[in-house]
């Protein structure tokens, strides 16, 4: 089972962790977003430390501003993680 964490939860968080959750073998763990109400309804978990988000997933699909997409692509490679960045 492949494990995602979503990082950003507007529409386009949304948008990919619904098209995730429809793949065999895929699984939501959760979202990273600055506060907990936020992260909420994305898998089980609402991350509001990326760190400890990235320590239980396998891959992030990074769905934040572009201005930030190179900080957290980059955290999440840093971290032997796969990533989508759009």
């Amino acid at each position: 089972m492949l494990r995602i964490g979503i990082a950003g939860t507007g529409g386009m968080g949304r948008s990919r962790a619904n098209a995730f959750e429809a793949i065999e073998g895929v699984k939501v763990i959760g979202a990273f977003a600055r506060t907990a109400e936020k992260a909420a309804g994305f898998g089980d978990s609402a991350f509001t430390d990326y760190a400890k988000m990235l320590d239980t997933v396998d891959a992030v699909s990074v769905c934040l501003p572009n201005v930030i997409h190179s900080e957290y692509a980059l955290k999440a490679l840093e971290a032997g993680k796969h990533v989508l960045v759009e």
